[in-house]
């Protein structure tokens, strides 16, 4: 798939309410960057566990487009790639003890991120080390 038409296809592509997906070409040829905006809860503790405060969580990610043949392939790209990735940041972010209303994987703190480094190395070795090499 040409660069040019995944852009175009994310650009216009149609999700979850409160969902947004802008993309755009990468410097590195046949990827594309996608800049997401999702609505969301806060997930800071304070509004744990009812996490009534809506929030609007942006994320950056790249694909290569480069191997796709097809729109098809892309949306599929799209929900095995892309949506898992943002589903499980917000995930981590959301899971609390009761006892404490700690998040103890959250994405974003050092306890949080390297607990959860250490606990994918020990389910999948060889994915772990894959997904430090950004293989």
């Amino acid at each position: 798939m040409r660069t040019i038409d995944a852009v175009n296809t994310i650009n216009r592509m149609v999700f979850r309410p409160g969902w947004e997906f802008k993309a755009r070409p990468m410097v590195r040829e046949g990827y594309i960057e996608i800049v997401s905006h999702i609505e969301t809860q806060d997930t800071r503790k304070e509004y744990a566990p009812e996490y009534r405060k809506v929030f609007t969580a942006t994320g950056i990610d790249e694909m290569r487009v480069d191997d796709l043949e097809d729109k098809d392939s892309l949306y599929f790209r799209v929900l095995t790639e892309l949506i898992p990735r943002i589903n499980m940041h917000e995930d981590r972010e959301f899971l609390r003890d009761p006892d404490t209303l700690e998040a103890p994987f959250h994405p974003h703190k050092f306890g949080g991120i390297m607990g959860w480094l250490e606990r994918s190395a020990e389910a999948d070795p060889a994915a772990f080390v894959g997904a430090m090499l950004g293989v």
